[in-house]
């Protein structure tokens, strides 16, 4: 049998746990913001900056290869991009889900005439799309390659950050 000071020592190494995986996930918050700082805004402003002429890979004297370049990010479930998206013929990497506790899923306009139906009969269901980001990032880049108009990307929802690659010396 346990006594109570058995189960208060428990209690105090639990909240003592706690507090230590409070402090590591913001030690990691605060790791992934510096990560963030250095390869998307420091090092590619230092690579645009170096001699005044911009450079995208360099290695140093030490070894370090040093390379800059971009992403195209999206916010996957803007009603906007996905509109945009079924108005250029490319509504197909639009994924769609009808969420209801069975979790049946199909294509656009099925999955809107199976949450119409599940809600006239009184489920609650909803109708949930995204798009993911890596089929919009290739889109993209594959209509710029084509020469292919392609819109302000804070237009539908999306942006561009800066990429940095860091590889040690053999």
């Amino acid at each position: 049998m346990t006594t109570l000071e058995e189960l208060e020592a428990l209690a105090t190494k639990l909240i003592d746990a706690q507090e230590v995986l409070a402090k590591c996930e913001q030690a990691l918050a605060d790791a992934k913001l510096r990560v963030a700082v250095l390869s998307e805004d420091l090092i590619p402003m230092a690579m645009e900056n170096v001699g005044d002429f911009g450079i995208k890979e360099f290695v140093t004297n030490s070894g370090f290869r040093i390379k800059t370049g971009s992403k195209i990010r999206f916010n996957t479930k803007s009603p906007i991009l996905h509109q945009w998206l079924r108005d250029i013929g490319n509504a197909g990497i639009i994924k769609s889900n009808v969420i209801v506790p069975f979790k049946k899923a199909g294509s656009d306009a099925e999955a809107r005439e199976l949450q119409e139906q599940l809600t006239t009969e009184g489920y609650a269901a909803t109708f949930e799309q995204a798009v993911a980001w890596n089929s919009m990032e290739s889109l993209i880049k594959r209509m710029r390659e084509d020469g292919k108009e392609v819109p302000e990307l804070k237009s539908i929802d999306g942006f561009e950050v800066k990429t940095t690659q860091v590889e040690m010396p053999k």
